[in-house]
């Protein structure tokens, strides 16, 4: 409804939504036409406009946290993102999507605040798979920024697919993954047997083996 209708509304008297519900809604449609029966309906709290369930679709997928105290201990700030990287993984793995960027996020002591992100050519859903991308991520800005105690830390992933998992035309026509591949994939397999062992049992239920995932 445009500036034009408003006005011929304010000439037949009407400037309120209450004043519009007041009005015989065979008359707005008289008067106004397609608008005028939408003026009643919408003056009646009636919305044509379909309701989608579960609202808008989320577009990342994050974890983070924020100390009580600044955080100086490297060994421990590491074990966070493993604790982020599983609770991210299985949220992907739930919703049946990879992720082509992953990102982590710093806030230092002095509440100076880094982001930094990497867009990867293979989408991801391992748990493994993110954790070594915030292992790099995390380890560049040690390297370029220096090391500062953290009072926030935060892992995420964006830019999602559907799960489908592509294969390399070598690799269909081989019936062998290339190099890493079926490592990748064993490992996924892996998380979606702890997901439904935590959803049945737990959070902290069960735990991964210190093998099957990246070293610090």
């Amino acid at each position: 409804m445009g500036p034009k209708f408003a006005q011929a509304l304010a000439r037949a008297g009407i400037r309120t939504v209450g004043e519009a519900a007041a009005q015989d809604p065979r008359w707005l449609v008289v008067q106004f036409g397609a608008s005028g029966a939408m003026l009643a309906d919408r003056a009646q709290g009636i919305d044509p406009a379909p309701v989608l369930a579960g609202g808008r679709e989320r577009k990342q997928i994050s974890r983070e946290v924020t100390f009580s105290e600044d955080i100086a201990d490297l060994g421990r700030l590491r074990s966070v993102l493993r604790e982020h990287s599983e609770r991210v993984g299985a949220d992907l793995r739930a919703r049946g999507k990879r992720a082509r960027t992953v990102s982590l996020k710093l806030r230092w002591q002095d509440f100076t605040t880094l982001s930094r992100s990497q867009t990867l050519e293979r989408p991801v859903q391992a748990t493994s798979a993110i954790l070594d991308v915030a292992f790099a991520l995390f380890d560049e800005v040690v390297r370029v920024e220096g090391f500062h105690p953290v009072r926030l830390i935060g892992l995420g992933v964006t830019n999602f697919i559907e799960d489908v998992v592509q294969l390399e035309l070598s690799e269909a026509a081989s019936g062998v993954p290339r190099s890493g591949r079926g490592d990748t994939r064993r490992q996924e397999q892996i998380d979606r047997v702890l997901d439904a062992l935590r959803e049945r049992y737990g959070e902290n239920s069960v735990g991964r083996g210190a093998s099957n995932l990246p070293k610090p």
